[in-house]
């Protein structure tokens, strides 16, 4: 099944009636009702990696070739003119490769050409940490003194703040800062979303991968997803932490074993 992002759930079978020069003319078209000429897009990284459909192609002889500019951003063998509506027009997909900026070229059969430019920008949205909890059960204190300040060390604490840059749709670069403001970088690393599938239901976790560590953050609660465009929201996460400081400190406390170890801290992010 072909993806088309953004276009054609419902779009009219309607063009604004033209000369015969004109209709030998390649033209672009969005989405629009009615569909408006188009000749530049901006796209977000978040489409980067997969095919989608940004615009429409009428016009020419039907016979099409594609260049693009800038092979960085967009591969001219990742171009692609395709039938839509019984050949009443034409869809232009495209995988997007990395951010910058590139001239996307489409010639035909008769020597017609016409050019649309492609801006893909870096998809980015920052967080704020806020409400930590850890929860530990069952242990001797010492042990529990050792987790905490290990979590105080390697984990997001109050305050702490971070951005995930989209290289594509649910995976990226993360930066970490220590305060709110994101001026003080502490580590970067790579992030994506992972869908765990059950029985009864599923489970979302944002993976972040900083520190030597894999953090994997399940979705506890939320008032709007990661993904949404929203002027504020706040969602809270919690780690299990059980099973790895199991491993670290397996026979260093005779006294004690862990048993359970959990963090849950909340994020929010405006804008």
């Amino acid at each position: 099944m072909k993806k088309l992002f953004y276009l054609f759930l419902l779009f009219p079978l309607l063009f604004i009636a033209c000369s015969d020069d004109d209709n030998n003319k390649i033209k672009f078209y969005d989405a629009n009702t009615p569909p408006e000429r188009i000749t530049e897009i901006e796209i977000g990284t978040r489409s980067a990696g997969e095919k989608y459909s940004f615009a429409f192609v009428k016009g020419g002889s039907g016979v099409y070739n594609t260049t693009s500019s800038n092979q960085d951003v967009i591969e001219s063998e990742n171009i692609w003119i395709e039938d839509y509506y019984g050949g009443y027009m034409n869809t232009l997909s495209f995988i997007i490769k990395d951010a910058g900026e590139t001239i996307i070229t489409v010639t035909d059969s008769k020597g017609n050409a016409a050019t649309l430019k492609v801006t893909v920008s870096a998809t980015s949205q920052k967080f704020l940490v806020s409400e930590p909890a850890l929860q530990i059960n069952d242990m001797v204190a010492g042990l529990k003194t050792a987790i905490s300040e290990d979590v105080e060390q390697t984990n997001l604490l109050a305050n702490n703040s971070f951005i995930l840059t989209y290289t594509g749709k649910e995976e990226g670069n993360v930066q970490i800062y220590s305060d709110a403001y994101a001026e003080n970088e502490i580590a970067t690393g790579r992030f994506r979303f992972e869908l765990q599938e059950g029985n009864q239901m599923s489970i979302l976790f944002l993976i972040l991968e900083y520190g030597g560590r894999e953090h994997r953050y399940q979705y506890v609660s939320d008032n709007a997803p990661l993904s949404q465009k929203s002027n504020y929201y706040r969602i809270k996460l919690g780690e299990n932490l059980t099973e790895y400081y199991q491993n670290k400190y397996d026979g260093q406390y005779p006294a004690g074993t862990v048993s359970e170890v959990k963090y849950y801290f909340t994020v929010s992010s405006a804008g």
